[in-house]
């Protein structure tokens, strides 16, 4: 037998740490977009912004501008979030004199079961 009041704190706490994370980060990329440029302003040093959007559960990885893979010329944060309610998430964070000096292409691609 299920004990009720167990049982009803058990759902109670379930809930508010679904509502708690809904938040987190959006599937809307204009939502996002926002989100993004809130938790790292610009001029954010590259320490500051790896931190940050670790803290939102990214994982980053600076691209210098003479890594073979970097295609903008420019060094870079390129932070990913994957498949959270079927998402993933990216943003690349452009740099200069080793601070965030504006907002590359960001995504969010959805996924289907």
């Amino acid at each position: 037998m299920i004990h009720l009041p167990k049982f009803r704190f058990v759902i109670l706490a379930v809930l508010l740490a679904g509502g708690l994370c809904a938040g987190c980060v959006s599937a809307s990329l204009e939502k996002f977009n926002r989100q993004v440029q809130e938790w790292v302003p610009l001029g954010t040093s590259v320490a500051d912004a790896e931190r940050i959007m670790g803290q939102h559960g990214f994982e980053c990885s600076l691209l210098t501008r003479d890594h073979p893979f970097n295609a903008y010329g420019v060094d870079y944060l390129d932070c990913d979030k994957e498949q959270v309610r079927l998402h993933d998430w990216n943003v690349k964070l452009f740099l200069k004199d080793g601070k965030v000096s504006r907002y590359g292409p960001m995504s969010v691609d959805e996924h289907s079961l």
